[in-house]
């Protein structure tokens, strides 16, 4: 039960989909970014979702402006998909 006055927030999400190259992906170093007006891309904006041949990315509504999908190299590669091979 929330107290008088007491406004709970809830952040809103957009879904950009992007196709997946499966030449290029490298699991948990392909992610989405987003890109605040002024500010810098950023992995904190956006979740990133792999789906079958597609790469789904939920983003700050308020804040993403602008969303891409990068290959983030300092990040330690996951296992390689089985599904992606085919």
């Amino acid at each position: 039960m929330s107290s008088p006055g007491l406004k709970i927030s809830q952040i809103e999400y957009m879904e950009y989909v992007f196709p997946l190259e499966a030449s290029k992906f490298i699991n948990n170093q392909t992610v989405c970014v987003g890109k605040e007006i002024d500010g810098e891309w950023d992995e904190e904006l956006c979740e990133t979702e792999v789906r079958f041949r597609e790469i789904a990315c939920k983003c700050n509504e308020a804040r993403a402006q602008w969303v891409s999908v990068w290959t983030n190299k300092s990040r330690i590669p996951g296992p390689q998909l089985s599904w992606l091979q085919a």
